[in-house]
């Protein structure tokens, strides 16, 4: 029997994924960060409301990790639920490579080997870390459970503080080794299972002050947004242009780490009945953000067909609109597609995740 998803959580997928394409339409059309940071000092209010509308994608990442986290500290992992992780990706990976990159530039063999193995090769950051993460669970889960004292509690925020900040070296262009996407995922799965630990979801005080922390840091993202990006203007100074960017591509400034498991906190304390349509739009998302941040789509997507990039030109809102609309526009049609996706070979990846599981036991008698 099929287990029911409770839609509180289901509703923090959708918000995170619908955060992540507003990021990408900023990161990737607005104020394109693989261009020099001169458009967005030309026009720094815009700029500094772009980046502040962007910031919420690492929010995002780091929702989707929390729920992993929170569901499985008492589960284990299953050769099943890594080929349904694996076969959307590999599914959209070599469908846009086929429809945009073979038709249009050729064969390409480099491509095409990157294209069938999209987690070896790193075509989508997130999955490749999210899958090595998920490898890493039932190490994870011995950690989270040892942290069961004040004092283990405290040295764990203690170590991940050191990791998570590590990564602002990198603004005064020194190397940080010891930061990386799979460190950070690491932590954040083991906040995210310390909270079904604790039972911290079912304490008021918890939630309580998760919601003032919430509104806090909700602030203090603007304000040091729109403040770096002041200054930038009046100091003709492009480091702090480039502050503001790394606030919303990179993790070190805590922010986001605080709001997702602030916001994660709020949502999931909620206690809503479960959703037939919530509960069917969730699914869809990851297949969300396979279509809409694959490397061959994102240029066209952003720049030729929602021009996205000469909206840092218009008055300011018209450019929080049109983020706005542009994002709900991409987020809906990309889950359309990914409904069909799902509609089309539900039976076959259901048969497929059979299987391994089935093959995973036969394995494990054998050893034992």
């Amino acid at each position: 029997m099929a287990k029911t998803r409770l839609s509180n959580f289901e509703l923090i997928r959708i918000l995170a994924m619908f955060l992540i394409v507003l990021h990408h339409s900023i990161v990737h059309g607005v104020c394109d960060v693989s261009d020099n940071l001169s458009n967005v000092s030309a026009h720094w209010f815009n700029g500094g409301v772009a980046y502040v509308l962007g910031s919420g994608g690492k929010i995002g990442v780091f929702l989707f990790v929390l729920i992993t986290g929170y569901f499985m500290i008492y589960s284990k992992i299953s050769l099943g639920k890594i080929i349904k992780v694996w076969f959307p990706v590999f599914f959209w990976s070599v469908l846009l490579f086929i429809c945009f990159d073979l038709f249009e530039s050729g064969w390409n063999l480099k491509s095409f080997i990157r294209a069938i193995f999209p987690i070896i090769f790193g075509e989508y950051w997130f999955m490749t870390t999210y899958v090595f993460m998920y490898l890493l669970i039932p190490f994870l889960n011995k950690v989270a459970v040892s942290v069961n004292t004040n004092f283990k509690k405290i040295y764990f925020l203690m170590i991940s503080f050191i990791i998570l900040i590590s990564d602002f070296s990198k603004i005064s262009g020194l190397h940080a080794n010891l930061a990386s996407n799979l460190a950070y995922f690491c932590i954040i799965y083991i906040f995210g299972a310390l909270l079904r630990k604790d039972n911290v979801l079912n304490n008021n005080t918890w939630v309580s002050l998760a919601k003032k922390v919430f509104i806090i840091f909700i602030f203090l993202d603007i304000i040091v947004i729109m403040s770096a990006t002041f200054l930038g203007s009046r100091l003709h100074k492009m480091f702090f242009f480039g502050l503001a960017k790394e606030i919303v591509v990179n993790y070190w400034s805590l922010i986001p780490v605080v709001l997702s498991i602030a916001l994660f906190v709020i949502i999931g304390s909620k206690k809503i009945k479960c959703n037939s349509v919530i509960n069917q739009i969730a699914t869809t998302t990851f297949g969300i953000y396979l279509i809409s941040d694959n490397q061959h789509v994102q240029s066209w997507l952003w720049h030729s067909v929602f021009h996205m990039d000469k909206m840092l030109y218009q008055p300011i809102l018209v450019m929080i609109l049109y983020a706005f609309g542009v994002s709900i526009l991409v987020f809906c049609v990309c889950g359309l597609l990914d409904f069909i996706r799902k509609l089309i070979f539900k039976k076959f990846e259901n048969s497929i995740c059979f299987y391994f599981n089935k093959l995973q036991k036969k394995i494990m008698i054998r050893v034992n």
